[in-house]
């Protein structure tokens, strides 16, 4: 072979080399990317589960926690039928065309759940979620609520709130420094009566005694309270409807 060849080949193999360099680099590249890509799609469903999980244990301590305080306004001794079983989800743009409004509820996901005791199978009292907007907090006082059927409130409790910490405490029972005579049990056995002064804080010429410095809590509390009533006086007979035809399907559905 020839001088001439012999550079000939050598310089087709450097061609050669210089034109698979540029795909191995591709290849690698793409290998890099998938195998990134599969551990982007791992993690990201990990973290779902983690979320999913989380959450569910979340939503079951608030509900354990919403039914202490179900349990405070209302013992067990007064009823005999399983809460939880009456239980129906009451979203702002329900299918009972019930406006929810006075409940603090606008936006199209957020709800009131609501719970029907009953004693030798009596419809006696209703317990419903609410919602105080006109609080000091960045977020709603969500609270809950129960009634006898002649709308007498048997007591009220806050669920949860972003009120100012430390003024705001004497709100909750827990935190009252008085836990016998708390702030919220002022209203057990108030009723809508024509006399709006039994719903307004003193600062504003009502009856309900409140701390300084957390007066726009207890303002909003009392407000809030005084329009669910009002919602309860309106839609009583309603939602006595919808329980006694909920009880109906489930009797038929057991036999």
């Amino acid at each position: 072979m020839s001088d001439n060849e012999n550079i000939t080949n050598q310089d087709n193999e450097t061609i050669n080399n210089d034109n698979q360099q540029p795909i191995s680099a591709i290849n690698m590249a793409k290998k890099t990317t998938f195998i990134l890509l599969c551990f982007c799609i791992a993690f990201i469903g990990f973290l779902a589960v983690v979320f999913q999980n989380t959450q569910q244990k979340i939503l079951v301590a608030e509900e354990k926690e919403k039914f202490k305080f179900i349990n405070e306004i209302l013992p067990k001794n007064l009823y005999d039928n399983n809460l939880s079983a009456t239980m129906i989800e009451l979203f702002a743009n329900n299918s009972y065309a019930l406006n929810l409004q006075n409940l603090g509820i606008k936006k199209a996901k957020e709800s009131s759940k609501i719970f029907f005791a009953e004693k030798n199978h009596n419809l006696e009292f209703i317990i419903f979620e609410f919602s105080a907007i006109d609080g000091y907090g960045a977020s709603p006082i969500h609270l809950v609520l129960a009634t006898d059927l002649q709308g007498k409130i048997r007591g009220v409790r806050v669920i949860s709130h972003t009120e100012t910490p430390g003024l705001s405490d004497y709100i909750e029972v827990a935190k009252s420094d008085d836990k016998k005579n708390a702030w919220i049990f002022q209203f057990n056995n108030l009723a809508i009566n024509g006399d709006d002064n039994i719903w307004k804080v003193q600062k504003d010429g009502g009856n309900l005694w409140y701390k300084s410095g957390a007066t726009v809590s207890a303002r909003a509390i009392s407000k809030a309270v005084k329009n669910a009533m009002l919602w309860f006086d309106e839609n009583k007979s309603a939602l006595i409807e919808i329980h006694t035809k909920n009880t109906k399907n489930t009797k038929n559905k057991n036999k």
